[in-house]
């Protein structure tokens, strides 16, 4: 039988997210309901590309500053967006770091 609890420590490695300047660590994969739960971590002028959400998605700046569209977020900030809305994109405009929940098909399409 598999575990039902695990541990992932501050020092575990980041992955590539994909995106020039933006570093990943999975945190958790809720395959049934279909969500991840990760840590986005980005350079200043590093962008995450516009994207359509499918499934709510939840974010909270952990620190530094990032901009969606005209909204500029810093840490401390929380943002939802409901499923089937639209993302701008994402420029990180300070080296920040994201907590976010989101649909696994939207983050881990392969």
């Amino acid at each position: 039988r598999e575990s039902l609890h695990y541990t992932l420590r501050a020092s575990d490695a980041w992955g590539e997210s994909g995106h020039a300047g933006i570093a990943a660590k999975i945190l958790a994969v809720d395959r049934p309901r279909g969500l991840v739960t990760m840590l986005l971590r980005g350079e200043p002028g590093a962008t995450y590309p516009s994207h359509r959400h499918t499934t709510p998605e939840e974010c909270y700046v952990i620190r530094g500053r990032i901009r969606i569209g005209d909204l500029e977020l810093q840490a401390g900030d929380f943002h939802h967006a409901d499923s089937d809305s639209d993302h701008d994109t994402i420029l990180v405009l300070e080296s920040a770091e994201v907590l976010l929940v989101g649909a696994i098909a939207d983050y881990l399409p392969a």
